[in-house]
């Protein structure tokens, strides 16, 4: 017994000692496909825009036609000459002083309690929209300023120099009623510095896509009972075509 356990005990040395094959390694990663950096294009001064890359034909982008009546301008400028110099640079921190002979048109409003007919003034560039009512005293009863954007987009206003309240009705592409706001005075304090002014404005938003904003004496959108989805402008695309050719930024 003992030599046959000898023997055995030599054998199982004698076979070779078998072991696991490892699994394989995972394939490296792969690097994903590498994409050309994306170049912003430069951001012009204002005193050096030239004026055929600004748009002077009102748009919607909702739209995948030109609205029927309203013409569509594409300037293209020669890339091997300088472009205009159109003015000095502007300070927009100053003080607001009052416009004049902006256009005038004649709007009935009619709401769930009364209806009221409105002098409006007609915003529809660049400048009229940033000054608006500042610099004025008062908005007399039955009359009213439309600021016009020609881009359907989410706008956003504030009471910067403007020293009485208003009420504020912001109108979608369709001529309808998108927000309301009754909007509160906002002073500067002596001797506040332009920017902290500003930075402290509340903005009043239209909180929808709009082409229209439309300013009215505090107290109107009580007293005729505007409501949302209320259309109040007959013909929008006619206000629209205030904006041919002006200057938009």
């Amino acid at each position: 017994m003992l030599l046959l356990s000898t023997c055995c005990t030599a054998a199982l040395l004698a076979l070779p000692l078998q072991t696991p094959t490892p699994p394989a390694p995972p394939p490296p990663p792969t690097a994903p496909p590498s994409t050309p950096p994306v170049v912003q294009p430069a951001r012009g001064n204002p005193a050096t825009i030239d004026p055929s890359t600004v748009p002077v034909a009102p748009t919607d982008p909702t739209r995948k036609e030109a609205p029927s009546g309203i013409k569509f301008e594409k300037v293209v400028r020669d890339p091997l000459q300088p472009p205009t110099l159109l003015e000095a640079p502007r300070d927009f921190s100053a003080p607001l002083t009052a416009q004049s002979n902006l256009a005038m048109t004649t709007l009935t409003l009619k709401g769930t309690k009364s209806e009221g007919t409105f002098e409006i003034e007609i915003a529809s560039d660049f400048d009229s929209r940033r000054t608006g009512l500042g610099g004025r005293t008062e908005l007399k009863a039955g009359t009213g300023m439309l600021f016009v954007h020609p881009a359907t987009a989410v706008y956003s206003y504030w009471m910067k120099d403007v020293s009485f309240p208003i009420d504020m009705v912001y109108i979608d592409y369709g001529g309808k009623v998108a927000s309301l706001h009754r909007m509160k005075p906002q002073a500067r304090l002596e001797g506040e510095e332009p920017v902290k002014y500003e930075l402290r404005l509340k903005q009043y938003s239209s909180n929808h896509p709009v082409n229209f904003a439309l300013e009215l004496p505090a107290g109107s959108i009580d007293a005729l009972g505007l409501t949302l989805g209320k259309k109040v402008l007959p013909d929008p695309l006619a206000l629209l075509k205030h904006c041919e050719g002006k200057r938009q930024s």
